[in-house]
C-alpha cells in the first residue's frame, strides 16, 4: 500500500490541483535488478474548477522496473503505460450557461520515473517513488467539438510492501 501524490498544473481544462490518493502496488521481481509490476491508485478529488463539484480519477498502470539492488536498498528506473478514469460532476446551475466539455475516458497514462527502496528487514520494503505520469486527456464539448492535449504531471508516492517469497 502507499500514499501517492499527483500535481496537476494548470493549462486550458484543468486548474492547477495537488491531488492526493493512494493505492496498492503488485510486484514481480524477475532477478535482482529487474521486475514486473502493476500499480493502481485512487484519488478522491482530482480537479478544482468552480464549476466542477465533485471529481476523482482512478489510474491503473503495469510496466517494468529496472536497476541496482543490495541488500539494504535499491534504486531503480520504472516506466509503466496505463489508464487514467477521470470522473468529473458539473454543478448543475453551470448546464443552463453553457455545456461543460465531457472527459472521454479512458485516458492514456504513462508513469516515468524513478524509485528507491530500502530493506530494513528481510520481508519488510519501505518504497519511494518520483516521477512524471503523462496524461493525454481527451474532451467533448457540443459548442467546441471534441478537444485533447497532453500534461506532465509530478507524481510522488511513499508506501510500505511486504515480501512473500
Amino acid at each position: 500500500g502507499h500514499v501517492s501524490v499527483l500535481h496537476l498544473p494548470g493549462n486550458q481544462q484543468i486548474f492547477e490541483k495537488t491531488a492526493v490518493g493512494g493505492g496498492l502496488r503488485g510486484t514481480f521481481n524477475l532477478n535482482a535488478g529487474l521486475a514486473l509490476e502493476g500499480e493502481v491508485n485512487f484519488y478522491p478529488e482530482i480537479n478544482s474548477n468552480p464549476i466542477i463539484v465533485d471529481s476523482k480519477a482512478v489510474t491503473g498502470l503495469f510496466g517494468v522496473k529496472a536497476g541496482w539492488r543490495s541488500k539494504k536498498m535499491g534504486f531503480f528506473g520504472k516506466i509503466r503505460p496505463g489508464l487514467l478514469h477521470f470522473e468529473e460532476k458539473i454543478d448543475p446551475r453551470i448546464v443552463f450557461i453553457t455545456t461543460p466539455p465531457v472527459p472521454q475516458n479512458p485516458h492514456f497514462a504513462l508513469d516515468l520515473g524513478g524509485v528507491l527502496e530500502l530493506y530494513p528487514t528481510r520481508r519488510v520494503i519501505v518504497r519511494f517513488d518520483l516521477g512524471d505520469t503523462i496524461i493525454r486527456f481527451r474532451y467533448r464539448s457540443f459548442l467546441i467539438g471534441d478537444r485533447s492535449f497532453t500534461n506532465h504531471n509530478l507524481q510522488f508516492n511513499v508506501g510500505i510492501g511486504f515480501r512473500f517469497f
